[in-house]
């Protein structure tokens, strides 16, 4: 899985994976404008992340929301 703010290349180069035939882990989005990029923002992210623990992220591209700890 990886974790980005770039959705303009990470989005398309997961695509062109998947139009190749190819497989990827997962991208997940953290839009800057929803998650600080400074360090008091983790404690958001990580439980946006951890909120799809439980779910497959194989060949997604899936936009982070803000959950509550």
């Amino acid at each position: 899985m990886l974790l980005a703010e770039n959705v303009s290349d990470f989005a398309r180069i997961a695509a062109e994976r998947l139009n190749a035939g190819e497989h990827h882990r997962g991208v997940l989005i953290a839009h800057s404008s929803r998650f600080s990029r400074r360090p008091s923002g983790i404690p958001r992210i990580a439980a946006a992340i951890r909120a799809l623990a439980d779910e497959e992220l194989e060949d997604r591209l899936v936009y982070l929301e803000e959950r509550s700890e």
